[in-house]
Protein backbone atom coordinates (compact mmCIF):
# COMPACT_ATOMS: atom_id res chain seq x y z
CA UNK A 1 0.00 0.00 0.00
CA UNK A 2 1.98 3.51 -1.37
CA UNK A 3 1.24 6.04 1.45
CA UNK A 4 3.03 8.87 1.15
CA UNK A 5 3.00 11.43 3.80
CA UNK A 6 -0.21 8.81 5.01
CA UNK A 7 -2.49 10.45 2.06
CA UNK A 8 -3.10 7.08 0.32
CA UNK A 9 -4.65 5.33 3.19
CA UNK A 10 -6.49 2.81 0.53
CA UNK A 11 -4.96 -0.11 -1.83
CA UNK A 12 -3.81 1.56 -4.37
CA UNK A 13 -2.65 0.89 -8.14
CA UNK A 14 -0.62 1.57 -11.64
CA UNK A 15 -3.38 1.86 -14.43
CA UNK A 16 -1.23 0.80 -17.49
CA UNK A 17 -3.37 1.48 -20.17
CA UNK A 18 -2.93 3.35 -23.27
CA UNK A 19 -4.83 6.68 -22.50
CA UNK A 20 -6.26 6.58 -26.70
CA UNK A 21 -8.45 3.56 -25.07
CA UNK A 22 -10.54 5.16 -22.39
CA UNK A 23 -8.92 8.41 -21.96
CA UNK A 24 -11.37 11.99 -22.46
CA UNK A 25 -8.73 14.97 -21.71
CA UNK A 26 -11.82 17.30 -21.37
CA UNK A 27 -13.33 15.13 -18.92
CA UNK A 28 -10.31 14.62 -17.04
CA UNK A 29 -9.23 18.69 -16.97
CA UNK A 30 -13.03 18.89 -15.72
CA UNK A 31 -12.68 17.07 -12.71
CA UNK A 32 -9.06 17.93 -12.03
CA UNK A 33 -10.83 22.10 -11.88
CA UNK A 34 -13.45 20.94 -9.94
CA UNK A 35 -11.01 19.07 -7.63
CA UNK A 36 -12.35 15.91 -8.03
CA UNK A 37 -9.32 14.89 -9.07
CA UNK A 38 -6.26 15.93 -7.03
CA UNK A 39 -2.25 15.10 -7.12
CA UNK A 40 -1.51 13.47 -4.15
CA UNK A 41 1.77 12.15 -4.93
CA UNK A 42 4.21 11.77 -7.94
CA UNK A 43 6.07 8.46 -7.89
CA UNK A 44 9.72 8.84 -7.95
CA UNK A 45 11.35 7.61 -11.69
CA UNK A 46 13.42 4.84 -9.96
CA UNK A 47 10.16 3.31 -7.87
CA UNK A 48 8.07 3.91 -11.00
CA UNK A 49 10.84 1.54 -13.20
CA UNK A 50 10.33 -0.99 -10.23
CA UNK A 51 6.98 -0.93 -10.92
CA UNK A 52 7.17 -0.90 -14.37
CA UNK A 53 9.08 -4.40 -14.40
CA UNK A 54 7.30 -6.01 -11.83
CA UNK A 55 3.89 -5.29 -14.53
CA UNK A 56 6.09 -6.13 -17.74
CA UNK A 57 6.42 -9.82 -16.25
CA UNK A 58 3.39 -10.20 -14.36
CA UNK A 59 1.48 -13.01 -15.36
CA UNK A 60 -1.19 -11.41 -17.03
CA UNK A 61 0.88 -9.50 -18.87
CA UNK A 62 0.79 -10.06 -22.90
CA UNK A 63 3.85 -10.07 -25.12
CA UNK A 64 2.85 -7.00 -27.18
CA UNK A 65 2.09 -4.51 -23.76
CA UNK A 66 5.98 -5.99 -22.24
CA UNK A 67 7.36 -4.61 -25.22
CA UNK A 68 5.32 -1.48 -24.53
CA UNK A 69 6.46 -1.41 -20.93
CA UNK A 70 10.25 -2.23 -21.77
CA UNK A 71 10.34 0.34 -23.77
CA UNK A 72 9.06 3.00 -21.73
CA UNK A 73 11.27 1.87 -18.86
CA UNK A 74 14.08 2.36 -21.75
CA UNK A 75 12.94 6.02 -22.49
CA UNK A 76 13.09 6.69 -18.19
CA UNK A 77 16.21 5.47 -18.52
CA UNK A 78 15.43 2.01 -16.24
CA UNK A 79 18.40 0.05 -15.49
Amino acid sequence: MLQPAGELGKKTWLDLRELSEDYDKREFDKCIKNTILTCVHSIPVDILCLALGCAAYAPDTTRKQKDYIMNARAVLGCA
